[in-house]
């Protein structure tokens, strides 16, 4: 039975070495490798007593080659598309010709003595690569935490009457800066920043992101510090996880000060799900019936079962990103104060959530991760337009229930990485070329400070600082800000960092 649990085994194994960048929990694989595994057992016991002929041993290899060749569907749509060829029944038939084909090969070679011994060689040739890459990776060093002490210096004028202020810090994946979204997509964000200034919100005009991606912008941002510098380890991934998940400096400094804790993550997501040191989890409203979360459907996309299951049964699964009104609606006018709020919107990163007219899109429409590829930026500036729609709602409704004087955080994690129609694919050399950096980094930064806080944000605060000066304001202290550093992957999660000191490009003359 060993080549059956090697070959059924293998793209779980290969899947997890592939996402390393993604910070997934291993249960979100384990899972359903584990039922992949009964199921491949199961039928290979079932295949014994109806062919109860044949050797045990040979159905299994079968199976066994089988069960990978299941999860060939995405690797050879890919190649498909690659010759030209985007035609999904296509996809499909080519596949199907390829796993009968594997069956009939696997069956006439299973019945050779030596079968068992070859296979079992394969799956572990098959498997060792990639756990070599996860053993490798899960020993990364960890960048020393940032002490809360050590984020301001005190100011002896403080008084201890102080009313403790609601913290809210919605953070909003990939929202790129006004001045990108009017270059590239054509959208003059001007109204919503008049709109968020006229109610007491500074706007860093100048702020870029830390990092170019979320994990380290985001695991930054909590730490508040750089999670990794060039020529550093890259961060250890379960660090990043818990990190994520609501253990971690801001949210200790929060508990010190007698906060209470709101944990709203982006639903089904592999990151910042709740992690049990939240007093609250606040949960998308579900749109389909059964839920699927990024993992899982980027499994199923690996199987032809995706690609099925959407035609017949449309709207059927859901990917439950949680809206601002989600959040919103679970907080209550007379909520009991102090309390931090951290609520991760997706929006207006893709996929698509939003319809022309603001209303939500129903069921999964693709994967989170669209990386280095084409996108549309009509879509994206509709999920733009009606993520300012939901937060200007907020705004009115904390402003006009909440009496603590809030703070309050509007936040991107990055800029935009993926490609425009027309525009040529980006080498890893180009990444920081020209204003590549500006388009990865350039990100809305907006914080509501009370008034005797204002004077300590400046025009290039970047995300790292958030929090030490929250902590140096809620303190009564002068914030001790760090240096405010950029850094791009050049070549993802497998690459090094690169410091770079981006430059926003000229606007656009004429018209």
């Amino acid at each position: 039975m060993a080549p059956l649990v090697l070959l059924t085994s293998w793209p779980f194994v290969a899947f997890l070495a592939n996402n390393l960048d993604q910070t997934l929990r291993s249960r979100e694989v384990v899972l359903p490798w584990a039922a992949m595994l009964a199921v491949a057992v199961a039928s290979t016991l079932a295949l014994s007593l109806l062919l109860h002929k044949q050797p045990l041993a040979r159905i299994a290899i079968v199976i066994g080659v089988l069960s990978a060749v299941f999860f060939s569907f995405g690797s050879v749509a890919h190649l498909l598309i690659l010759a030209g060829i985007e035609f999904g029944t296509t996809w499909l038939g080519v596949w199907l010709i390829v796993f009968v084909a594997a069956g009939w090969v696997s069956w006439v070679l299973a019945q050779r003595p030596s079968a068992g011994f070859v296979m079992t060689v394969v799956g572990l040739a098959l498997i060792a690569w990639p756990t070599m890459q996860i053993i490798a990776n899960s020993g990364g060093t960890l960048e020393p935490r940032a002490d809360l002490s050590s984020v301001g210096k005190t100011v002896t004028n403080r008084t201890s009457e102080t009313k403790q202020h609601n913290v809210y810090w919605f953070l909003l994946d990939g929202y790129a800066r006004d001045d990108s979204l009017a270059r590239y997509f054509n959208h003059d964000n001007q109204p919503f920043l008049d709109f968020l200034t006229a109610r007491g919100f500074q706007i860093a005009h100048s702020a870029f992101a830390n990092y170019d991606n979320t994990t380290l912008s985001l695991t930054s941002t909590l730490n508040i510090t750089y999670r990794q510098l060039p020529n550093g380890d890259p961060p250890n991934s379960a660090e990043q996880i818990s990190t994520l998940s609501g253990f971690n400096p801001v949210v200790r400094g929060f508990d010190a000060l007698g906060y209470r804790y709101f944990h709203a993550p982006y639903a089904g997501a592999a990151k910042t799900q709740c992690g049990g040191s939240e007093d609250r989890c606040i949960h998308a409203r579900p749109s389909g019936d059964v839920p699927l979360n990024e993992v899982q459907i980027s499994l199923l996309k690996l199987t032809p079962l995706f690609r099925i299951s959407r035609r017949i049964l449309p709207g059927a699964f859901r990917y439950d990103h949680i809206f601002v009104e989600d959040v919103m609606a679970a907080i209550s006018p007379t909520e009991s104060s102090p309390f931090f709020l951290f609520a991760h919107i997706l929006s207006p990163h893709a996929p698509p959530r939003f319809a022309p007219d603001c209303t939500r899109l129903k069921g999964v429409i693709s994967a989170v991760d669209i990386g280095e590829g084409v996108y549309d930026p009509i879509q994206f500036r509709t999920d733009t337009v009606c993520t300012n729609r939901s937060l200007e709602d907020a705004v009115t409704q904390v402003l006009a229930n909440d009496d603590t004087d809030p703070i309050i955080i509007l936040q991107g994690d990055h800029g935009f990485k993926f490609r425009l129609p027309g525009e040529a694919p980006i080498t890893p050399e180009g990444v920081t070329l020209g204003e590549e950096p500006a388009r990865r980094l350039a990100t809305l930064n907006a914080l509501r400070l009370p008034a005797t806080c204002q004077t300590q944000f400046h025009d290039a605060l970047s995300p790292v600082n958030t929090f030490r000066l929250v902590f140096a304001c809620l303190k009564g202290q002068m914030a001790a800000l760090l240096p405010d550093r950029h850094f791009l992957r050049q070549r993802g999660a497998n690459g090094g960092l690169v410091e770079v000191d981006p430059v926003a490009p000229e606007p656009p003359t004429g018209g």
